[in-house]
């Protein structure tokens, strides 16, 4: 089948509709992203707006995500260098 420049017109795709989220924040300007997150640069953000913010989002922080000790224990023994160290005292 030949292509010409009608099929290669119609073979583009047809751009996504516009969603309703929130701008990439990693792409924008530091006045949008600013404005977006509702901050007064000269001021920053006041004691009420942190705690309000604190009550909606939470702290920053990571949630840690502890190993069971008994699994870490035996997991030292899991490995090429284990297992050579393992052999060599059997033999």
């Amino acid at each position: 089948m030949k292509l010409s420049a009608t099929n290669v017109e119609s073979a583009t795709p047809a751009p996504l509709p516009q969603t309703s989220k929130a701008p990439d924040i990693a792409a924008a300007s530091v006045s949008d992203t600013l404005r977006t997150l509702d901050v007064n640069p000269a001021m920053g953000l006041a004691p009420a707006q942190v705690n309000a913010r604190r009550k909606e989002h939470g702290y920053n922080e990571v949630a840690e995500e502890r190993e069971h000790p008994v699994r870490k224990f035996i997991g030292k023994f899991w490995g090429v260098s284990a297992w050579m160290l393992e052999l060599i005292i059997v033999l």
